[in-house]
């Protein structure tokens, strides 16, 4: 498969930036694993993300943080670089499929604004790897926060297993959306704008 380059690009087409208007992507280090851990336990983010729930210890977490992923960043504010604002993660990589999953997981308080480091991080996915196609798998009581995408084309729901996640008493659904790459480029510079509303 050969990287398509948008029209009038040359073959000296720079790599794409880690860098927005508000947020930017670290690579993660060591030092960010206490933030990283306490964000992924906080109360209103834990039932969210990962471990759903579970509370693994510190160490737990550390052993457990590079399993399945192909490449992931820390996402932190361009005028705050020592906060972290969340985490982005591409696991579970079929590279003869052409597919990965993404995750985003951000702190309490930032809302949609860290989304500009997971745009950030799928042009750099599609740039760096010959993929095709992005999945979100999450549960269905996450899904709003992805309904703007979803309801402009820009995520598309490809499965739905029923019932499959029990919180608070009930069972919810859960979603695998996708997210191409023709779509993305397609979109160019509405693709934040998108993804956000």
């Amino acid at each position: 498969m050969t990287a398509r380059r948008p029209p009038g690009e040359s073959d000296e087409a720079r790599a794409p930036g880690l860098r927005g208007r508000r947020f930017r992507l670290l690579p993660v280090r060591p030092a960010h694993y206490p933030a990283l851990y306490d964000l992924t336990v906080e109360e209103n983010v834990a039932f969210r993300w990962r471990h759903r729930g579970f509370v693994p210890t510190f160490d737990q977490f550390v052993r457990s943080f590079n399993a399945s992923v192909l490449i992931q960043f820390v996402v932190v504010p361009v005028a705050e670089p020592s906060q972290v604002a969340g985490l982005v993660v591409a696991y579970n990589a079929n590279l003869v499929d052409q597919v990965a999953y993404l995750a985003i997981v951000s702190a309490p308080g930032i809302g949609a604004g860290v989304l500009e480091g997971m745009v950030l991080f799928i042009r750099y996915l599609f740039w760096y790897w010959p993929l095709r196609k992005l999945y979100f798998e999450m549960p269905e009581f996450n899904l709003e926060q992805f309904r703007g995408a979803v309801r402009a084309g820009l995520l598309v729901e490809e499965a739905r297993l029923t019932d499959c996640v029990y919180l608070h008493n009930r069972f919810w659904d859960k979603l695998i959306l996708s997210l191409t790459r023709d779509t993305a480029d397609t979109l160019g510079p509405r693709f934040e704008t998108l993804l956000q509303s």
